[in-house]
């Protein structure tokens, strides 16, 4: 039996997780004599799979002391077994006999200009990546877009290897019965969408209710992480039209419902330069997608969505009336969707994992 260590602390990282679990479990079918270990201070969840146990271990103080006490401690009680970071971050004083397997997701901070508050505060983000990088024997990334932006902005001596990743809907909850919901809406999650990009989304569906263009909802789900007196405002606006339902924690297959039931999917910026999960969520469950444009969302998704710049209030209006009233229109991008989708499967990105990790493993 070949065993792969992993540090399992995902805390609320409901996709990093769900993702990996997906992941785990195909591992388990294309690879049955591995076995997954993953240590962690927060989370004892089971759901992996049977080839896959996680073990709590309870420790005093601060995450960063327990990072670079109990992982290396892990490690060198498990000689010469690889070591998975899929959160980044390899922990110090890590044996150097153990092979270090990274997963590298994002350079986002990098994309967004503010998103620091000081040059210190970049320098600081760009050492802690860097050091990851010089401490791994192999880097995973999700897209081709991920791979050069680290190999343009870091020192790399092996490129990073593109795992890719599929949809995280299971076909179970495809085959469950829709709910009795007799309203017509459209699907947004708004947990990585821009506070610009929101105010504009709001702003387009108000200006609609309010000229009687669209009597469809808007359903939103998730929180967004900052906000402003403007957005309060539409928010407000939007309730008071009754032109929004909100949602917050939704399930898997909550998730999988209400993108069934969509007229379409509606994706804003700002993390679109990972792996654009959530559109091959949307293809899989039939839904048609509207996406602001990135290289990443187009590396992935191509021609298989529909892609809008919110700003253009006239012109992202005119795409949504026409997913409503133009039928033909609309089954054209489910089919282009459920197409796309299929050139993706946790199967195929089990076996780039495991046959790079055979690698490193045979050179250590």
């Amino acid at each position: 039996m070949k065993k792969i260590l992993f540090e399992a602390n995902f805390k609320n990282n409901f996709v990093g997780k769900n993702m990996h679990v997906c992941l785990f479990r195909a591992m388990e079918k294309i690879a049955p004599d591995y076995n997954f270990l993953g240590i962690c201070k927060y989370d004892s969840s089971s759901r992996f799979g049977l080839n896959t146990n996680v073990k709590r271990i309870d420790f005093c103080g601060c995450d960063n002391l327990w990072n670079n006490t109990i992982l290396p401690f892990i490690a060198f009680t498990n000689k010469n077994v690889p070591f998975y970071f899929p959160n980044a971050h390899v922990a110090n004083f890590i044996p150097a006999t153990t092979p270090i397997i990274t997963m590298i997701k994002e350079v986002l901070p990098l994309n967004e200009e503010g998103y620091f508050s000081s040059t210190k505060d970049e320098k600081a983000y760009r050492r802690q990546l860097q050091t990851d990088i010089n401490r791994s024997d192999l880097i995973f990334v999700p897209t081709k877009y991920t791979k050069k932006r680290l190999i343009d902005e870091f020192y790399i001596d092996a490129d990073p290897v593109v795992i890719n990743f599929a949809s995280l809907i299971d076909s179970q909850y495809l085959d469950l019965p829709l709910s009795r919901n007799t309203e017509r809406y459209f699907f947004v999650e708004i947990d990585d969408t821009s506070v610009d990009s929101l105010n504009a989304l709001l702003k387009i569906y108000i200006y609609m209710y309010t000229k009687g263009k669209n009597d469809l909802k808007l359903y939103i789900s998730g929180n967004i992480k900052n906000i402003n007196e403007e957005l309060l405002i539409n928010f407000d606006v939007a309730r008071k039209l009754g032109a929004i339902r909100e949602y917050k924690n939704l399930s898997l297959g909550q998730r999988a419902s209400f993108l069934r039931g969509a007229i379409g999917a509606i994706f804003l910026s700002s993390n679109m330069n990972n792996l654009p999960i959530k559109h091959l969520d949307a293809m899989r469950c039939s839904c048609p997608v509207v996406s602001e444009f990135s290289l990443a969302v187009k590396e992935i998704c191509e021609e298989a969505v529909i892609y809008a710049n919110v700003f253009d209030m006239s012109a992202f209006a005119e795409i949504l009336l026409r997913l409503e009233q133009d039928n033909d229109f609309r089954k054209e991008y489910i089919y282009k969707g459920l197409y796309k989708e299929k050139d993706f499967s946790w199967e195929n990105s089990a076996s780039i994992f495991i046959e790079n990790a055979e690698l490193i493993s045979e050179t250590n």
